[in-house]
């Protein structure tokens, strides 16, 4: 077998984030893998927003499982930034104990 052009990418799915001045965090996103299989998150640990270095939501505190499949975090969480440009991630932590950024980029708070 040769390896010589394989490329294994786990980095974050790079998203910008734009969210209005005062405006609470309030979405949903839904979790699918390579195959569109919903993934269940029913067992997870943690979810955390974390923004610039700073944890603002975690699971129980502003995020929760939802949705048919469990495949869902929801948020909603009062947001306390300025108007300013930040750097942002979406972590998850399986019941294994293993950390996962699904999303990551610049948050734009106008």
């Amino acid at each position: 077998m040769s390896c010589t052009n394989i490329i294994i990418d786990l980095r974050a799915v790079k998203a910008p984030f734009y969210i209005e001045f005062g405006d609470h965090f309030n979405f949903a996103l839904n979790f699918f893998d390579a195959d569109n299989v919903a993934i269940d998150l029913s067992t997870i640990l943690d979810a955390q927003l974390i923004v610039d270095d700073v944890e603002v939501a975690s699971l129980g505190d502003g995020i929760t499982v939802t949705g048919v499949d469990n495949n869902t975090l929801t948020f909603a969480k009062a947001n306390a930034l300025a108007v300013g440009k930040y750097q942002y991630s979406i972590v998850v932590t399986d019941s294994d104990g293993l950390i996962k950024t699904y999303i990551d980029g610049k948050m734009t708070v106008e």
